[in-house]
């Protein structure tokens, strides 16, 4: 079954989708038909969902690649029939959105999403979590769209999702360093490009285990290239539907 978020979104969110949407598909039924209107503040700096989208593809920051996954993903999600809530936090939280649906829903999303802004300071993990507390009381899926800081003890967004676990599932989204992973692939022409080969493999190695880590703590992980983020965060969601994980 076809729905927006896979045969219209699809294409806009990823730089080479695998499948066309028009050509690898032929329509067999129309099961239902809904309008949906898409609203912007007038301060913001992506007032339409297309420049949302457009923006985002155009200007590969991990942020605009993890505000596209979550409009993707709440998207799919609303569709199936589930509620989508919504927590954006730096070193404070900048928005929360209680769980819903619908038009009204989809609207509140997009208006929250085309607002959220980085910060060079961590974030406060710990706080987030406290705030989902309030926010989300019933057991969800949590999918927590971050980055890994390099430090030497356990960062503190792991040891927070590790807390969130005691009462969601919660799917751990890490957004990935394509260039890390490629220059293992390498063979250093000198020494100084083999010591730059040692740190990427230093840091791929920590993150696999604090990856490893939460899992064994029964969370989901996923390690994503930003290219690929929405895909990975939609199908995984879906997955955990089919084995009625939520």
């Amino acid at each position: 079954m076809g729905i927006d978020g896979t045969m219209a979104m699809s294409p806009w969110l990823e730089p080479k989708p695998n499948f066309d949407p028009v050509k690898d598909f032929a329509p067999v039924s129309n099961l239902a038909f809904t309008c949906t209107m898409y609203v912007g503040s007038l301060k913001a700096p992506r007032r339409t969902l297309l420049e949302l989208l457009s923006y985002a593809k155009a200007n590969p920051g991990k942020l605009d690649y993890a505000v596209a996954a979550a409009l993707s993903l709440a998207q799919v999600a609303m569709y199936s029939g589930d509620k989508v809530a919504l927590l954006a936090y730096g070193r404070r939280v900048q928005y929360q959105l209680p769980a819903g649906r619908g038009p009204s829903q989809v609207r509140a999303l997009l208006e929250i999403l085309s607002q959220v802004r980085g910060e060079e300071l961590e974030a406060d993990h710990r706080r987030a979590v406290e705030a989902l507390a309030v926010l989300q009381k019933r057991r969800s899926l949590v999918v927590w769209l971050t980055d890994l800081s390099e430090t030497a003890t356990t960062p503190e967004v792991v040891e927070s999702a590790a807390h969130l676990t005691r009462r969601h599932l919660v799917l751990f989204t890490v957004i990935g360093q394509p260039d890390l992973r490629a220059m293992l692939r390498e063979r250093p022409a000198d020494s100084r490009q083999m010591f730059h080969i040692a740190a990427a493999q230093e840091i791929v190695q920590r993150r696999d285990i604090l990856l490893r880590t939460l899992r064994q703590q029964g969370a989901l992980t996923l390690e994503v290239d930003p290219a690929k983020l929405s895909s990975a965060v939609v199908n995984q969601y879906l997955l955990a539907k089919e084995r009625s994980l939520i």
